[in-house]
């Protein structure tokens, strides 16, 4: 067994039409800096957002914000979707916990 293994890959010739299909993708992803964003906001609350989308949020501070904000009642299409029996029979006692961990977390947010 090799350590590595080398891929060769084929770069399309320009003007080709698999080069075309290429430029069409990347046309269609578009460019991220050219993404259309909303206004700027103070420098305080822009430094609080990142704390939390790079350390995360305080326990106690979820909690209560989760608390605070009950589900919709009224909107069934944002329940989450029921597994059919068969299947759940198949699966692991680990993808049934992550399963019913995920169907709380949706119907809270629902």
């Amino acid at each position: 067994m090799r350590p590595y293994q080398t891929i060769q890959t084929q770069v399309p010739e320009p003007g080709s039409s698999q080069d075309q299909g290429v430029q069409n993708i990347l046309q269609f992803l578009g460019n991220q800096a050219s993404a259309i964003k909303g206004p700027e906001v103070s420098t305080d609350v822009a430094a609080l957002i990142s704390e939390f989308f790079l350390k995360g949020m305080i326990k106690n501070l979820a909690k209560l914000l989760w608390n605070l904000n009950p589900c919709l009642a009224n909107c069934p299409a944002l329940q989450p979707p029921v597994i059919n029996p068969e299947v759940r029979s198949c699966l692991s006692s680990n993808a049934v916990k992550a399963d019913t961990f995920l169907c709380k977390l949706q119907l809270h947010l629902g």
